[in-house]
């Protein structure tokens, strides 16, 4: 029964069009997975606590209004919860569906954040079982959980055959996002971006000797020198050390954003559950 079950589910699922830029893992609220994840767990807890009494509509709202859009709400109580004459109340099932996943929690368990429609999709793939009395096939189970002024809120369940997509690692400058032709990478916990393109966004002039491969960059104010592998560089003619080194990659050179951007005087901060820098070179 579950099996045929899943089939409608995932018919359901395919339906919803994954059109938007997907990102690797923030708000005022949080901004690592450990925190979304103690958010899952937390809204999980509350639809459990329901079958525990009875309790009024408005009562019902105020343990899912935390965690949940109204929408989902009331998605939820038209799978799970009987009312009579005491109140509404959830009794047991082997029906999960409109609860919170079973996520393992670890590195299982993803987060894609869509900037385009600020939110989340929160996924993990269930391999198939057909033994024991609820049975599926592969799958991955998506939250979607919205971005609001409250905070997280879960909008959506969805269950699909195929992975949700991502694009990658966010660049921002001044807010605008930036679009490079060769992809920017994390590596060692160190961002690198394509040598060119972060110069000319920064409104600097930039030389490239090939033979040596060395890099020289000025704005008027500061002259930065640095060389693919090497961890000496300098700024203004002083020399410096620097842990993260430029490097070419499939015959691209990329240097690290966050010592070049702050030599000409931009802050730089790092979202690690959305993945995205952000380069302020305004006061």
């Amino acid at each position: 029964m579950m099996q045929s079950i899943s089939k409608v589910i995932f018919v359901l699922g395919c339906s919803f069009i994954f059109a938007s830029l997907w990102t690797f893992s923030g708000t005022a609220q949080a901004e690592t997975k450990e925190e979304m994840f103690s958010f899952l767990q937390e809204a999980y807890e509350a639809q459990l606590s329901l079958g525990e009494t009875h309790r009024s509509w408005q009562e019902v709202e105020e343990v899912l209004h935390p965690f949940f859009t109204p929408e989902f709400t009331a998605r939820f109580a038209d799978d799970h919860l009987f009312h009579d004459e005491n109140g509404y109340i959830s009794l047991g099932t082997d029906f999960f569906i409109t609860y919170i996943p079973f996520y393992s929690y670890d590195d299982r368990t993803n987060v894609a954040y869509d900037r385009a429609n600020n939110r989340y999709l929160i996924y993990e793939f269930f391999p198939a079982q057909y033994e024991g009395p609820v049975t599926w096939d592969d799958h991955y189970e998506v939250l979607t959980v919205n971005d609001t002024s409250e905070g997280w809120k879960i909008s959506d369940l969805q269950y699909r055959e195929d992975e949700p997509t991502h694009s990658g690692l966010i660049v921002t400058i001044d807010g605008e996002t930036q679009d490079y032709q060769e992809e920017p990478f994390i590596e060692k916990g160190h961002t690198f971006v394509p040598l060119r393109a972060i110069f000319e966004q920064l409104g600097t002039f930039v030389s490239w000797d090939a033979s040596n491969q060395q890099i020289t960059a000025e704005d008027g104010h500061t002259l930065i020198e640095l060389e693919v592998g090497s961890t000496q560089a300098s700024v203004n003619g002083q020399a410096v050390e620097i842990e993260a080194v430029p490097v070419i990659k499939e015959g691209r050179t990329f240097v690290p954003l966050r010592f070049v951007s702050e030599a000409f005087g931009a802050s730089v901060s790092w979202n690690r559950l959305k993945q995205e820098v952000s380069i302020q070179t305004l006061p």
